[in-house]
C-alpha cells in the first residue's frame, strides 16, 4: 500500500467517525492565511471551522528543499506531502498517541522547512531522520535511509522503532475516540 492509499483510508475513517459521532465534519482552529478550500463554512464563536481533506492537484518537488538542507528525504515523505491537503492527521498507533505534520495549502513546505532546519541545527547538521510529527512528548521521525518510523527521545538520544513505514503507520492509525 502506498502513502496516498493509507491516507485515503485514514481520511475515510476520520470523516466516517465525525459523521457517526457528531454528525459533522472535523473541526480545526480557523486560520485566515490558509487556503479556504479546506474549510466548510465560517468559524464558530470559539474560532473553529469545519474542514475536509482535499486530494492535491499539484505536485511539490521537494528536491529544492533537499538541496537547501543538503539531505535526501525518504520517498514516503515526498508522497506524504503530495497526496492531500489537510488540517490534522492523528490518532493512536499501537497505543501511542500521535499527531503528524499537517499539509496546508501555501504553507506545506514553509512549515516543513522550518521544522527540518531546526531539527538539523539541534542534531549538529546530521539528518539521518526527518521529523514528521509528535507522539507521547517525543518527536515522530522517519529514517531517510529505510523509511522506518520511530519516536525520538532527544534528551536520551534514543530512538524507539514504531512502524516499519509511514504507509503502515497511517494505514493502522486509529482515529481518536475524541474526534
Amino acid at each position: 500500500m502506498a502513502v496516498f492509499d493509507a491516507m485515503t483510508v485514514y481520511f475515510d475513517n476520520l470523516l466516517r467517525a465525525w459523521k457517526t459521532r457528531r454528525n459533522s465534519l472535523p473541526k480545526f482552529s480557523f486560520n485566515p492565511t490558509i487556503d479556504p478550500r479546506l474549510y466548510m463554512g465560517n468559524p464558530d464563536r470559539e474560532g473553529y471551522v469545519f474542514w475536509r481533506p482535499l486530494k492535491k492537484e499539484v505536485t511539490h518537488d521537494l528536491s529544492l528543499l533537499e538541496n537547501e538542507l543538503n539531505l535526501k528525504l525518504h520517498p514516503s515523505i515526498q508522497e506524504y506531502f503530495n497526496s492531500y491537503w489537510f488540517c490534522s492527521l492523528g490518532g493512536k498507533y499501537n497505543g501511542t498517541s500521535l499527531q503528524l505534520t499537517p499539509v496546508l495549502p501555501a504553507k506545506e513546505l514553509d512549515q516543513f522547512l522550518m521544522e527540518v532546519s531546526g531539527y538539523k541545527r539541534a542534531h549538529l547538521g546530521a539528518l539521518d531522520y526527518t521529523p514528521i510529527g509528535v507522539g507521547s512528548f517525543q518527536l515522530l521521525v522517519i529514517s531517510n535511509v529505510d523509511g522506518t518510523v520511530s519516536l525520538e527521545d532527544f534528551e536520551s538520544h534514543s530512538f524507539k522503532p514504531l512502524a516499519p513505514s509511514l504507509e503502515e503507520l497511517i494505514h493502522h492509525l486509529i482515529v481518536s475516540r475524541h474526534t
